[in-house]
């Protein structure tokens, strides 16, 4: 066996996931599946609840879906908390490095006598349409402006660029899931020129095509 390949052997069976958790209620939850606590700069994940990835499906069809399984524990998820319409980011940690996998929205919360499923979706699916499609087809107005009154900073966020290939962008940390910006509208550094957004997908990617310069 090569050195290459015992090397992403290596580091795949030594990644574990860290999960960061809203609750509805503003609570929120740092955990791992580690079997002991993982610290970064800004937190501490805590192994409290042996919270883990216990099924997930990522397809074209936009059915995407994680399941995690987990035990009631003190300081970590308890049986009176409520887990539904919690944010939850997931964050893979390996080789000292934390990289964002997922942020996802618990549809289905699940308790049993001593132990718990959350079952998450994209935001997409949990509303079965995109962000812009929630507004009426029959709308004049335009979305975000004043007609609209649909504040876009809301739905907006701000990203540094890792790489740009010829009909695309690589986006540092991307935190939304696929097709989140469809439709929506690129602005460059401080509104020198715009892309459109054709979609997003694989958590960096965003294929783009010119629209202006200003």
């Amino acid at each position: 066996m090569s050195i290459a390949i015992e090397e992403v052997i290596t580091k795949l069976s030594n990644f574990v996931y860290c999960f960061q958790i809203k609750l509805a209620s503003g609570e929120a939850l740092n955990l791992t599946n580690s079997n002991h606590a993982i610290k970064s700069e800004e937190r501490v994940f805590s192994p409290n609840s042996g919270l883990d990835v216990k099924e997930a499906e990522f397809n074209d069809s936009a059915q995407n879906h994680i399941i995690l399984e987990g035990i009631f524990e003190k300081n970590g998820i308890m049986t009176t908390m409520d887990l539904n319409n919690s944010i939850v980011k997931i964050i893979i940690y390996t080789d000292k490095l934390f990289e964002h996998f997922v942020t996802y929205y618990c549809t289905l919360y699940t308790q049993y006598d001593l132990n718990f499923k959350i079952y998450l979706k994209p935001e997409t699916v949990k509303y079965n349409q995109t962000i812009i499609n929630q507004y009426s087809k029959i709308c004049k107005a335009v979305f975000g402006n004043s007609k609209c009154q649909i504040d876009k900073a809301l739905y907006s966020g701000i990203y540094k660029v890792k790489e740009m290939l010829k009909e695309s962008l690589r986006i540092l940390d991307l935190d939304k899931e696929n097709c989140y910006y469809n439709g929506g509208q690129i602005i460059f550094g401080k509104n020198h020129f715009s892309n459109k957004v054709l979609s997003n997908f694989s958590d960096d990617y965003i294929r783009r095509y010119y629209t202006k310069l200003c």
